[in-house]
C-alpha cells in the first residue's frame, strides 16, 4: 500500500544519501533557474521530470521539493509583467509625444523611449504587439509558450492554452 511504501521510505532514509541527493537538487535548480520556459522547451527540459528523478525514494527531499517549478514559473511571470509594463508605458510614451503608436516595437527603441526590447520569457523574444485602430494588443505567450494570436487566458494554463494579455487592460464586470 502507499502508506506503507512512505513509512519504509522514511524508515530507510540515510543521511549520506540525503545530503547527496539535496546538492543533487541545488544544483539543478541553480540551473535550471538560469533559464526560462521558453529555453525548457525549446531544449525539451521537463523540471518536472528530472525533480522527480532526484526525489525519487528519498521521502526527505520529496518533502521539501515539489514547489520548485511552480516558483520558477512565479519568477518568469513577475519578470513578464515588469518587462511587459516597461514596453506599455514606452507605447503609450511614444503616443502622447508623436501623437500616433509606434508600427513596430523596434522603433522604441530607435526614438530613444527603450534601450533594448524587453524579452518575455515565454516566447524568448520581445512581446507580441498589435495595432487595433488607435489602440494596440500586447501579449506573452504564457506557460504554454506558444502564440495563440492574443486569445487571453491565465497565463496560457486554461485547456486549449492561451496568451497572457496585457493591453489592452481586461475591463471587469461590477
Amino acid at each position: 500500500t502507499r502508506q506503507s511504501r512512505e513509512t519504509q521510505s522514511l524508515e530507510n532514509i540515510r543521511r549520506r544519501q540525503t545530503t547527496e541527493r539535496a546538492e543533487k537538487l541545488y544544483e539543478y535548480f541553480y540551473c535550471i533557474a538560469q533559464q526560462t520556459p521558453w529555453q525548457w522547451k525549446n531544449e525539451q527540459i521537463n523540471p518536472d521530470k528530472e525533480i522527480g528523478k532526484i526525489m525519487e525514494g528519498n521521502a526527505c527531499v520529496q518533502m521539501f521539493c515539489p514547489a520548485f517549478v511552480r516558483v520558477a514559473h512565479f519568477f518568469a511571470r513577475c519578470s513578464a509583467e515588469t518587462n511587459a509594463l516597461i514596453t506599455t508605458l514606452a507605447v503609450l510614451r511614444y503616443k502622447a509625444d508623436k501623437g500616433q503608436l509606434p508600427e513596430k516595437l523596434d522603433e522604441l527603441v530607435s526614438a530613444g523611449y527603450l534601450k533594448t526590447l524587453p524579452t518575455d520569457p515565454f516566447s524568448g523574444g520581445p512581446f507580441v504587439y498589435k495595432r487595433i485602430g488607435d489602440d494596440f494588443m500586447l501579449y506573452s505567450f504564457g506557460e504554454d509558450c506558444d502564440d495563440d494570436s492574443g486569445t487571453r487566458s491565465k497565463w496560457g494554463t486554461g485547456e486549449k492554452g492561451g496568451d497572457q494579455v496585457f493591453w489592452p487592460v481586461e475591463q471587469k464586470n461590477k
